[in-house]
This record gives structure tokens, sequence and C-alpha cells, in this order.
């Protein structure tokens, strides 16, 4: 049952991920852009160059600040992650648990012990 609740919440998660791609390409453009923006701010030499790229900055700034559902995305984003990583443990868990060798080992204690 705990499984199938994982994987109901991962195909939700998924869904609001692809649902929200957009919104995550148009956030890494405008963080590029801010980049550049900062970049262009640190060469600029006079005190006009560095406040008409502070402005640009800060537009672009808000710009990505306000894309919310890019936000949305990404913690949708994180959540697969931490799922699929969660499950690999598990799986890895399960496989080291089932071990035929301990199992004989353990077994063959108990029949010398008598």
């Amino acid at each position: 049952m705990k499984n199938l609740g994982i994987i109901i919440i991962a195909i939700i998660a998924g869904f609001i991920v692809i649902g929200n791609l957009g919104s995550i390409l148009v956030l890494a453009i405008t963080l590029g852009g801010l980049y550049f923006v900062f970049k262009q701010y640190l060469k600029a030499a006079d005190r006009n160059g560095k406040i008409i790229w502070g402005i640009i900055g800060l537009i672009i700034l808000m710009a990505a600040i306000s894309n919310l559902p890019a936000f949305i995305g990404l913690a949708a984003m994180a959540l697969l992650y931490y799922l699929y990583t969660n499950y690999k443990e598990e799986k890895t868990e399960k496989v080291n648990n089932e071990d035929p060798f301990k199992k004989f080992e353990r077994e063959w204690e108990e029949l010398s012990r008598k």
C-alpha cells in the first residue's frame, strides 16, 4: 500500500513538472539574463553605466522572482528526485536482506550448536 501511494505522488509530481516546463524554461532564461547583466554591471566603468545595468538587473530579477509556477515545478522536480533516490535505497536494502548465504550461515550455526 505504501508503494502505491508513492507511485501516485510520483505520477502527480511528474504531471506538475511537465505542466510547468515552459515556466521553468523562462526562469532559466531570466536567470541567464540576470547573470549577463551582473557581468556587465561589474564591467561598467562609469556610474551611469552601473545605474543602467542595475536597473535592468532589478527588472529581470523581479521577472524571475514573480515566476511562481516555475518554483512549483522545481519543487515537484525535487520531490521526484527524492522519491527516486529513496526508492532505489529501499530496493537495495530489500536485496541485501534476502541474502541466501547469511540465512545459510545462521541455520548452520543453529545446527552446529545442537
